[in-house]
């Protein structure tokens, strides 16, 4: 294994279901946990009773022995970094919230300089991240799914009580407003993911937004979900992307695509059908609230339109058993 190196990267290699890793690892006591494997370590593919099993080789040194962290399951550096400048919340957690009350200048906007004050039991000495709503995210049927939230500063408590004294860390990235709610830092040490997490019931969602702001998708861009765990979605979970197929339209000539279609036939055909979709990459749940999920596009066979759904692996599987039957 190769610095760098995350265990979907190592299973990639192995594998065409990467989220399937943990299932071909070698159960025996060489190996306590399938999530755990350190840079050094040398792994080998071979065949028991017809499956594939993978092995580490016990002849070569392992970093566990020297203290190395193991492999992340995903690039955890990139995830806290959109983490710490982007997060999407629930309506009720945002008023639960620490929020910013304002200074005793009256200022409506705060850059630093004075203490600030916040309506929360927050602890003294700890860095938090103060964050502002900016989007309320809905569904088709203008639901209310919860909120995008985008990072304005950095504050350190120098007092904590029910109303806690803060003072802003280095130059915000926005001025500050009573409002604005207060979460703690997210720090690599207090986060990451389990490898190969699959639903265990029929999930089925939207992608409803991209984080490059395009309606075309393409691999590593962070996605929105309109899924959470209300529908039984955790963290670590992973979703097979499925892209519409193009709408038709018919015709007295026959069915034929829609963009191959009159202004007038598509007027005419008020039933408009589609193609039958098809399976183009896979998404890494990393955030999930109620109703909202965040997921890193693992893969994507080419640029795939907003609206593709994603399917958890096990319906998608009895889906493919019940065409086939």
């Amino acid at each position: 294994m190769r610095k760098g190196d995350t265990l979907w990267d190592i299973a990639g290699r192995f594998l065409t279901q990467p989220w399937r890793w943990p299932e071909i690892w070698q159960k025996n006591q060489q190996i306590a946990d399938p999530h755990w494997i350190f840079p050094g370590d040398r792994l080998y593919l071979h065949w028991v009773n017809g499956k594939p099993v993978l092995s580490k080789d016990p002849h070569v040194g392992s970093g566990a022995a020297y203290g190395v962290s193991p492999i992340p399951t995903l690039d955890v550096g990139r995830l806290l970094t959109y983490l710490n400048q982007e997060q999407i919340a629930d309506q009720q957690a945002l008023k639960e919230w620490p929020k910013v009350i304002g200074n005793n200048d009256g200022q409506r906007r705060m850059t630093g300089g004075r203490p600030l004050y916040v309506d929360g039991l927050l602890v003294s000495g700890e860095r938090y991240a103060v964050f502002r709503p900016q989007e309320t995210i809905r569904d088709s049927n203008r639901q209310t799914l919860g909120v995008r939230m985008s990072r304005v500063a950095t504050i350190e408590v120098s007092e904590s009580g029910p109303v806690s004294t803060a003072l802003v860390v280095g130059d915000p990235l926005l001025e500050i407003a009573p409002g604005d709610v207060v979460v703690p830092e997210l720090q690599s040490d207090s986060y990451s993911l389990r490898m190969g997490l699959q639903p265990s019931s029929a999930i089925k969602g939207e992608i409803l937004d991209t984080s490059s702001g395009s309606n075309w998708m393409v691999p590593r861009d962070v996605v929105t979900l309109n899924i959470g765990k209300t529908q039984g979605v955790r963290q670590g979970d992973v979703f097979l992307v499925k892209a519409p197929g193009l709408e038709t339209v018919k015709t007295r000539e026959g069915r034929k695509l829609a963009q191959d279609a009159t202004t007038g036939q598509r007027w005419l055909d008020r039933n408009n059908e589609r193609l039958p979709g098809e399976w183009v990459g896979q998404v890494v749940v990393f955030q999930v609230t109620d109703k909202l999920s965040l997921g890193l596009l693992m893969s994507l066979q080419e640029p795939t339109r907003l609206g593709a759904q994603v399917i958890s692996p096990r319906y998608a599987d009895s889906l493919h058993h019940a065409s086939a039957g």
